[in-house]
């Protein structure tokens, strides 16, 4: 009868304002009073949209999900929810790794790239021709890339796992790499970096400029940045080939860089994350947290993602620059992490492969 009466007397947009002030857990149990409270919670996505920016500060970035609901929990999940965790036993130290598809590929530190199907976490494919650490490697539908130790970067089939071409430029162990389209980028301890064109195979330029190894790199529209044991960051335009702006106020090495549009964002043994205006070259935020060196970064949907030899991975929002969530599992330092909106993928030097899953699909979840 209650139900009935407030039905009357309050329409289902009036409905919607009382429960966007709600939490979302709240929501969710005034939906099961009554048919018509279920509908505006499950079908309103005006609602869900005030309750998303009310408790994340932040709108949606762009997302596969179809609604602001399913956006609202899954964002939920990633701060303080359940998370599924699996875990590979990789045979090696994984020293870099990469996703895509249901497929994972490992990089090792005996020279091997593994191949992994995500859902049965089996063993589909070892690739053998790196005579050293694999210390890089990117993958798309037609094919991998990866870097060595041994100063070479090589091209595989990913449909069959045919090593097609060996590139041979640095002088020195080659420690990153990157491409886009046609084009290739790698950094070496040599402290070059070579841009290559992939249709031909040919080195077409040598960047030059930091003064120890160039560890890091990232590419984005025509310019990639790098990062450095000089304690440097450079932006590079790459038709020209110029250095066009360097980034100076780390205190350590550098370990890794991404580009986020305007913004670079890097990690450095002084254990800190950074983030710097491309236009200024300023460093407009510090991320504070990690106990030890930070070896790894990775960015999606307004997430930092980030490894550390203190064995952690931590969830930061980009905005705010908080620290929304660490996750503990690893035994030994965190060399390589690669995430989408669901998920977390990262290499350790414990030897394994770990499998964060926030998408609540999992009937075998457990708190971490």
């Amino acid at each position: 009868m209650e139900c009935r009466l407030i039905q009357m007397e309050l329409p289902s947009e009036i409905i919607a304002i009382i429960f966007s002030r709600l939490s979302g857990k709240d929501i969710g149990r005034a939906a099961c009073v009554c048919g018509q409270w279920s509908t505006v919670a499950a079908h309103d996505h005006t609602l869900w949209r005030k309750v998303y920016e009310r408790d994340f500060g932040v709108t949606r970035h762009q997302t596969r999900l179809s609604n602001w609901k399913e956006s609202y929990l899954l964002e939920r999940r990633w701060r303080s929810g359940t998370v599924h965790s699996t875990s590979i036993n990789a045979g090696c130290e994984v020293m870099c790794l990469t996703f895509c598809g249901s497929l994972i590929f490992s990089g090792g530190s005996d020279g091997a790239i593994r191949v992994w199907d995500m859902a049965s976490r089996k063993l589909v494919q070892v690739l053998n021709s790196h005579q050293d650490i694999v210390t890089c490697i990117q993958v798309d539908e037609a094919k991998i890339v990866s870097g060595s130790f041994d100063g070479t970067v090589k091209i595989w089939e990913v449909c069959n796992g045919l090593m097609v071409t060996t590139l041979r430029c640095h002088s020195r162990e080659v420690m990153c790499l990157k491409f886009q389209g046609n084009r290739l980028v790698t950094g070496s301890v040599d402290t070059t970096l070579k841009v290559w064109d992939l249709d031909s195979k040919t080195c077409m330029n040598t960047l030059e400029g930091h003064q120890h190894h160039v560890n890091c790199l990232d590419m984005d529209a025509g310019r990639a940045v790098s990062g450095s044991g000089d304690a440097t960051i450079k932006v590079w335009d790459l038709e020209s080939g110029e250095c066009v702006r360097t980034l100076k106020g780390a205190n350590q090495y550098l370990t890794c860089v991404r580009i986020w549009g305007d913004f670079i964002v890097s990690g450095s043994k002084d254990t800190l994350i950074r983030i710097w205006d491309i236009g200024t070259g300023r460093c407009i935020r510090e991320l504070k947290g990690h106990a030890d060196a930070v070896a790894c970064i990775q960015l999606s949907g307004g997430k930092i993602v980030s490894g550390a030899w203190d064995t952690d991975i931590k969830v930061w929002d980009f905005g705010s620059g908080k620290c929304v969530r660490t996750l503990e599992g690893h035994d030994e330092c965190v060399l390589s992490v690669k995430l989408d909106e669901e998920k977390v993928v990262s290499g350790s030097w414990d030897c394994t492969v770990r499998i964060w899953d926030f998408s609540g699909e999992s009937t075998a979840m457990h708190k971490v």
